[in-house]
């Protein structure tokens, strides 16, 4: 279900865009997790970025993959959505707790902590996306995208948290989506 999701393609209008965020916001906040190892992470803090000609955000960076592979780039990284010269696009992953407790603050984090330790011979501790077998009860809400400064998008609500009162953000995280909410 998630692999359909995150195929758009260029001739989805900017609400079918938005309406598609929300929907897969939804699901990988409430639904999903990311294994790798012994470990298991809840995705806290997300973004979307999608460009085609009727949703065009000159922020999103451009890649040619398949849905759901893992891109990354300069600021972290992303779940790929179905992308080409047209439209093309991720949903960055800026937060993450470890089912140890352990909170994971900063796209160049998540990257790192998703990425590092991975067998060369063997490929194990790729991280992988999966299903619970429960929903997540979990409040969650949207804001902006943090760092964007420009753009038809600026304004925006593109970025999904977990606001759950359980969370304990890390000291010091500038972009604590609570705080700019």
């Amino acid at each position: 279900m998630l692999k359909q999701l995150l195929k758009m393609g260029s001739n989805f209008s900017e609400g079918q865009v938005n309406n598609r965020f929300k929907t897969l916001a939804n699901l990988l906040l409430t639904q999903c997790e990311i294994v790798k190892g012994d470990f298991r992470y809840d995705l806290l803090e997300i973004e979307f970025y999608y460009y085609n000609s009727n949703h065009p955000d000159t922020t999103t960076y451009k890649r040619i993959t398949n849905a759901g592979r893992w891109f990354t780039h300069l600021s972290g990284v992303d779940i790929a959505f179905e992308s080409d010269e047209q439209a093309y696009g991720g949903i960055l992953i800026r937060s993450l707790r470890r089912n140890d407790g352990k909170v994971i603050n900063g796209p160049l984090c998540c990257m790192v902590e998703l990425f590092n330790d991975i067998d060369w011979e063997t490929g194990d501790y790729v991280p992988l996306i999966r299903m619970t077998k429960e929903s997540k009860a979990i409040t969650y809400q949207s804001t902006t995208r943090f760092n964007i400064n420009t753009g038809k998008y600026l304004a925006s609500p593109y970025r999904y948290y977990n606001a759950s009162d359980d969370i304990i953000w890390k000291p010091g995280y500038t972009a604590k989506p609570l705080q700019n909410a």
